[in-house]
């Protein structure tokens, strides 16, 4: 995240090699009017989430990569 203050809502995203449908729910929240909000995406595949937020130029972003673990990782 660029932004140290605290968001008033976190989106926690988990996904595992599904790029169309995390592209579609990444430019969903992008495109919502409310702005106080972090993106969280838990990535249990091929890290295509970092990619894809830096292609739509998210700034409120966080990326947890499991690594096929299927277990969440503590920030």
């Amino acid at each position: 995240m660029s932004d140290l203050s605290q968001p008033e809502l976190s989106i926690i995203v988990p996904t595992k090699d599904h790029p169309s449908l995390l592209r579609r729910a990444l430019a969903s929240a992008q495109a919502q009017s409310f702005r106080d909000f972090e993106l969280v995406v838990m990535d249990d595949g091929d890290a295509g989430g970092a990619r894809l937020a830096e292609e739509l130029g998210l700034d409120r972003f966080q990326a947890f990569l499991t690594g096929g673990s299927s277990q969440v990782p503590a920030p």
